[in-house]
């Protein structure tokens, strides 16, 4: 058997640490910011606006301010700009730079045809005059690339807005539902999280890692300490997955 002095086992310690790291720095990099209502009545800073139980009561039992099932429902009023809104116009939601693509999962989509995605920068002054239309007729996710001339500097307001082609608003109303809303730099939703295993997705939000599709094995801070997956600080981990006997590792920031 083996047995190694103390100098030889710090060698070693370092030497674990440092192949650690190195191997850290070569796993794909997930930076993200998730919103998946998956908290019934927790909207996730997201409100309605101009809907249908607010410019008058269609009879439904929609309550467009509430989260249920997993789905942020908004009941479109016709032939109002209806839409769910992120910050108030002057605090920070986040810095442009961060994102380049945003991805919102649909379910129904009340015939509408399009969603658009306006935002409001400090470079630029409310109502928002940047923004991206998107052809949908939901039940998909939809990928908008955020290459606008105006996504600058600090995003001081976001809105998402499902509206009907050659017009500015939602003309015909109905439900539409939004089942994630998330803000990464990948072209489509999680298509560099986990390549080697189809259909996992790992999901860093709000100091908690989440696995989808696969097995979550461990987490690791970047010194190679093992922790949790819950009430985590802000930082770099490693999450190690498996499902039928293919192993990953993904790299995620909090």
């Amino acid at each position: 058997m083996l047995t190694l002095t103390n100098t030889e086992l710090k060698k070693y310690t370092i030497m674990r640490k440092i192949t650690f790291i190195a191997a850290l720095l070569a796993v794909t990099f997930m930076n993200a910011q998730n919103y998946q209502f998956e908290t019934d009545g927790n909207n996730e800073g997201w409100a309605a606006v101009n809907t249908e139980d607010v410019n008058g009561d269609d009879g439904d039992t929609v309550d467009d301010t509430a989260v249920a099932g997993g789905i942020y429902t908004l009941d479109t009023d016709t032939g109002s700009s209806s839409k769910i809104r992120l910050g108030d116009g002057i605090t920070t939601v986040f810095a442009a730079a961060s994102y380049t693509y945003c991805h919102v999962e649909l379910g129904a989509f009340g015939g509408h045809d399009q969603l658009r995605l306006a935002f409001v920068s400090t470079s630029e002054s409310v109502p928002p005059t940047g923004g991206k239309n998107q052809g949908t007729t939901g039940n998909e996710v939809v990928d908008i690339e955020l290459n606008h001339a105006n996504w600058t500097d600090n995003i001081v307001q976001i809105d998402l807005v499902p509206r009907d082609t050659g017009a500015s608003n939602s003309a015909t109303g109905g439900l539409v539902e939004f089942k994630q809303i998330v803000f990464d730099n990948n072209t489509a939703l999680f298509m560099k999280t986990v390549d080697v295993i189809p259909g996992a997705t790992v999901n860093a939000a709000n100091g908690n890692i989440m696995v989808n599709g696969a097995n979550l094995d461990a987490v690791y801070n970047v010194t190679g300490q093992q922790v949790g997956s819950k009430g985590l600080a802000s930082g770099i981990y490693i999450v190690k997955i498996s499902k039928n006997g293919t192993v990953a590792a993904v790299k995620v920031a909090l």
